[in-house]
């Protein structure tokens, strides 16, 4: 798994650097402010599950407290892409206060970015 760093974005905007997602999930220190930017280089929309670690607003943890969003296709050579977040610390960090992100349709395809203000 492997750690991304977030990249601070001014007030007059920044160029975002994507790294490629790695098979075995990726990882970011969540400070509840960060936001994650998903693109989709295939043909079929693909899935990225961030895990739910603690317990939510409504008292569920484990699996259901699990997030599955949907990252469009790219369409016309131009990448599908969705920004996540921020994530709430007490329901989305795990122990070393990361979140994680997983991809259920496999990584082939995926870049991911992390933004902070």
């Amino acid at each position: 798994m492997a750690v991304i760093s977030a990249q601070q974005v001014p007030m007059a905007g920044a160029v975002v650097t994507f790294t490629n997602a790695a098979a075995a999930g990726d990882s970011y220190q969540n400070s509840g402010y960060a936001k994650v930017r998903v693109r989709n280089t295939t043909a079929g929309a693909k899935r990225v599950n961030v895990e739910g670690q603690g317990v939510d607003n409504f008292g569920l943890s484990g699996n259901f407290s699990d997030l599955e969003v949907s990252i469009p296709a790219a369409a016309g050579g131009i990448p599908g892409e969705k920004t996540m977040g921020p994530f709430p610390q007490n329901r989305f960090n795990d122990a070393n206060g990361r979140v994680q992100l997983t991809y259920p349709d496999n990584e082939t395809g995926m870049s991911v970015a992390i933004t902070s203000d």
